[in-house]
């Protein structure tokens, strides 16, 4: 999505997008000055009249009142309108120890904004410092510790960059991570048997380095403080690894003892190293703590300017759009059917997964079959045990050297194929009291002769060749009726080891390193689909209530509005036709715009790495089909790494559906247009042409300029998120439909 994070004037921490919040022309005005954060722990009344408000009354925790119980706090004027008059309790003031906490939301706001931006500046060069961190723990010892910092600017040099960066993390939880990070890939190089697996592993671990990345951001954010901010700025001789307890003392409401902030850190740095996924519950958590009454307020500058009028051009008696903001959606069938889907979905992922996962593939289980079967598909012999047998024909007779010259007609059950497997047989006859039989002046006509020697002879048979005939003088029988009582022994042998021979072979039960990045990555795999999945609907819930605005009050499909109405809320109806309605319209939707991006500049970074999976898998396969030979067990695994991106992706259904209610703006307005036009008897010319003009202007910009959310430059749409779908799907009954040969790759380790 082209949008990007930066405080905006109203609060220090909110998404702009490209796109201005008037249709007239701008005018010039002084930049705002940004007010010092207020860090004073507040709570916010939930009582019906202070919700419905762009902006609630913060209480002091001391003075609110709750009901005992509950965990909502109230102001007194809406607990005395509470029903069945509750006895007041007041609230006290949760523990200030965890740094975790915030204490109101302009400050979640505030670090939310800062996490987001320096995880899209400092990401890739922070996993550098990272991986590598004893390397540039060192250098920055040596030759920065000393140094005062230098001046943010906005594009700073690596010098400068690394000084920022090493000042403002943690230095234990950086060490922490970089150890965690080697241990991770060692032990996935010394667990696999195959290299393919070591890479498939490696590939499915991106996840937890970008956890481990976010999480030190987390601590950290903002890491190049604004010029605005001087008291968020670490002390330039301050000791870095006391810089997340310095210069964030907001987070936790006061300093820590001296004593104790060592413990502190290291308990946070293994916490959140051992437990990557929960920086980014804490970080979602920050944005989905806050109502979306709280961050359409916050998107611009003064939104109680934005008022809708009745014919008259009177404001309406009750503003109706903080109302439908603070409004639950939940009940909306469509909410219920995604939500209801999407845990399917995730579920039923899981489990495949982990069926899927449990085999030889994975190096989870050893000796486990794949429980897909594609063994015909890439032509996997099964190694089986040919059997011989054969009959004498009518052609016997005795030779001078005192030799029997005979032909006989050999059997070879099953027939051989490629999926049976193509064997070297090796072939003798004796008689009945199993005394060998030589033999010399062999011919074996198609039959492919590998080796001969007086007493038996290595073939290998072609494919369907399973009736043979061949010619041999044989010395140490007496006559043609000994020569038909022989039998044929075989012995079946083979170049290489089938499946079945090699997981016979291979450690019986669970191998405890697979098992434990098994366990790991399907537990990311419900928080992330999770994370991704509540953005999704929250993105749809949030352009469901501003679409109820327009939408007649007697609509049954109008869940965005409370579930208790008074007659007034009843009667309002916002009437676009009217230029102040549109104006605020277009105003209010440009705010809806802005705090789509900041859900979307976190989901996007999580789809982006599925997408990254979904094309290797792609890319894989599809050169493994063309060039006809799939090396095992890249092939399967490139299968898995498939089937895990799509159950990623599913998660974008509701988004796609939310960015369809977006784009389904540009008809409406093209209907209010055509209706103008078609009444224009009705309404005064200079009134009608001048809303004609703001709609085409309006349809200009809501059409071909509006923000969309993008992946690789590709517009998300339902119809487009269908036609991936149809196109992955028909891609891979191609390539599942035609057969390939197969290789066994070397195994990582000599054994």
């Amino acid at each position: 999505m082209s949008s990007h994070v930066t405080p905006s004037a109203e609060a220090d921490g909110v998404v702009a997008v490209d796109r201005t919040e008037d249709i007239s022309p701008p005018s010039a005005s002084p930049a705002p000055v940004t007010a010092a954060l207020d860090v004073t722990h507040k709570v916010y009344c939930q009582g019906e009249s202070c919700k419905t408000q762009w902006h609630p009354v913060a209480l002091d925790p001391t003075k609110a009142l709750h009901v005992k119980g509950s965990s909502k706090s109230y102001c007194a004027s809406c607990f005395s309108k509470l029903p069945g008059k509750p006895e007041p309790s007041p609230v006290r003031r949760a523990s200030a120890v965890s740094s975790f906490m915030y204490p109101n939301r302009d400050v979640k706001l505030h670090k939310y904004a800062n996490i987001i931006k320096d995880s899209r500046d400092h990401v890739g060069f922070l996993s550098v410092i990272v991986i590598f961190w004893p390397l540039t723990w060192g250098y920055f010892a040596i030759k920065l510790r000393k140094l005062p910092l230098p001046a943010p600017s906005y594009a700073p040099g690596a010098r400068d960059r690394l000084h920022w960066v090493m000042a403002a993390v943690s230095h234990l939880q950086c060490a922490c991570c970089c150890a965690y990070i080697w241990f991770i890939y060692v032990a996935i190089v010394q667990s696999c048997y195959y290299g393919a697996q070591a890479w498939f592993w490696a590939l499915l671990e991106v996840y937890t380095i970008y956890f481990l990345l976010l999480n030190i951001i987390y601590v950290a954010s903002p890491i190049i403080p604004s010029a605005h901010e001087p008291n968020m700025r670490p002390s330039p001789n301050a000791d870095p690894l006391k810089a997340t307890i310095n210069h964030k003392s907001f987070a936790s409401g006061a300093l820590m003892h001296r004593e104790n902030a060592l413990l502190v850190r290291l308990l946070q740095a293994v916490v959140l190293t051992i437990v990557p996924i929960c920086g980014v519950g804490y970080v979602e958590h920050l944005f989905a703590s806050l109502p979306n009454t709280y961050l359409v307020a916050k998107a611009g500058n003064d939104v109680d300017a934005l008022i809708f009028t009745d014919a008259d051009g009177q404001p309406l008696p009750e503003n109706p759009a903080p109302g439908v903001f603070a409004a639950r959606v939940n009940g909306h069938w469509l909410l219920r059917a995604y939500q209801v889907g999407l845990f399917v979905v995730i579920h039923l992922a899981v489990a495949l997964n982990v069926w899927l996962m449990l085999s030889w593939v994975t190096h989870a289980w050893p000796s486990q079959r794949f429980f897909i079967p594609l063994d015909a598909l890439i032509q996997l012999p099964s190694n089986v045990h040919y059997t011989v047998s054969g009959t004498m024909t009518d052609i016997c007779h005795p030779t001078d050297d005192g030799a029997f010259l005979a032909v006989w007609n050999l059997v070879i059950k099953p027939t051989p194929s490629v999926t049976n497997g193509l064997p070297t047989l090796l072939l003798a006859f004796v008689s009945p009291t199993q005394e060998p039989v030589y033999f010399t002046d062999l011919a074996v006509g198609t039959l492919r002769l590998v080796a001969q020697d007086l007493y038996s002879m290595s073939v290998r048979p072609a494919i369907n060749q399973h009736d043979v005939t061949l010619r041999a003088s044989f010395r140490n029988v007496s006559t043609c009726s000994d020569m038909a009582a022989l039998r044929v022994n075989a012995t079946t042998s083979y170049t290489e080891l089938s499946l079945r021979d090699r997981l016979a072979d291979a450690p019986h039960g669970l191998a405890p390193l697979p098992m434990f990045f098994l366990v790991k990555y399907c537990f990311q795999m419900y928080v992330v689909a999770g994370i991704v999945g509540y953005s999704s609907l929250q993105i749809l819930a949030l352009w469901l209530q501003f679409d109820s605005l327009t939408r007649p009050p007697d609509d049954d499909d109008n869940a965005a509005r409370p579930t208790k109405k008074t007659k007034s809320q009843k009667k309002h109806h916002v009437d676009l036709t009217l230029h102040q309605n549109l104006n605020v319209w277009y105003k209010l939707r440009c705010r809806v715009l802005k705090v789509v991006a900041v859900y979307t500049q976190f989901v996007s970074a999580l789809m982006s790495i599925a997408l990254v999976q979904l094309a290797v898998a792609v890319t894989g396969l599809v050169i493994y089909c063309v060039s006809g030979v799939a090396p095992l067990p890249g092939y399967y695994l490139l299968i898995l790494t498939l089937l895990g991106s799509l159950s990623m992706l599913a998660f974008l259904l509701p988004l796609a559906k939310a960015l369809d209610i977006q784009a389904n703006h540009e008809s409406m307005l093209h209907a209010l247009l055509l209706r103008l036009h078609s009444e224009r008897d009705k309404r005064e010319t200079e009134d009608r042409l001048a809303l004609v003009s703001c709609l085409t202007r309006l349809i200009e910009k809501v059409g071909y300029n509006d923000d969309r959310i993008c992946f690789w430059g590709v517009e998300l749409s339902t119809a487009r998120l269908f036609g991936l779908a149809f196109s992955i799907g028909s891609g891979l009954s191609v390539v599942f439909s035609r057969k390939v040969g197969h290789s066994w790759s070397d195994p990582l380790h000599d054994t």
